[in-house]
């Protein structure tokens, strides 16, 4: 399946031609890849591991809602938002982006999100990274674009 994947590549960054379903989150989506210097194609070895890893897992679902739930009660906790009775744990997935694995032995993916969380100093709900790293999901965040830099 991966090999059939059709990319395009601009200024460092490979980016699907159209959305992927991404059977372990049973959406389809689009797939960013950091190119690491010198790859002539796209997925570096390394990056290829960590896709499929990523890609091959039965599902992610329950390891997510765990996740979630720890990040909302982090969030209301902080006073960064508001406990709402309405607050369910529904993600929006955008995008998967594999960063540059050039520094890590580990294998890292990550999924961007919208959660459907109101804050109270946006007009938007709140967005989140989600990292996965070795088959596993190890936290989620506010979107900072950890997934740009090197790992």
């Amino acid at each position: 399946m991966i090999r059939t994947i059709i990319f395009e590549k601009e200024e460092g960054i490979s980016s699907t031609i159209s959305d992927i379903l991404i059977p372990s989150l049973g959406v389809t989506l689009p797939i960013w890849i950091y190119n690491e210097a010198g790859e002539a194609g796209f997925f570096s070895p390394k990056q290829e591991v960590a896709f499929e890893q990523f890609f091959y897992h039965s599902s992610y679902w329950e390891q997510l809602k765990e996740q979630l739930r720890d990040f909302y009660e982090e969030l209301v906790n902080k006073g960064e938002l508001e406990r709402k009775n309405e607050h369910h744990f529904e993600l929006d997935f955008e995008f998967v982006a594999i960063p540059s694995q050039c520094k890590t032995s580990k294998n890292i993916v990550y999924v961007g999100a919208f959660t459907n969380w109101d804050r109270e100093d946006s007009e938007f709900p709140l967005e989140v990274e989600i990292c996965f790293e070795d088959g596993e999901v190890v936290w989620i965040d506010e979107l900072h674009g950890n997934y740009t830099f090197p790992h």
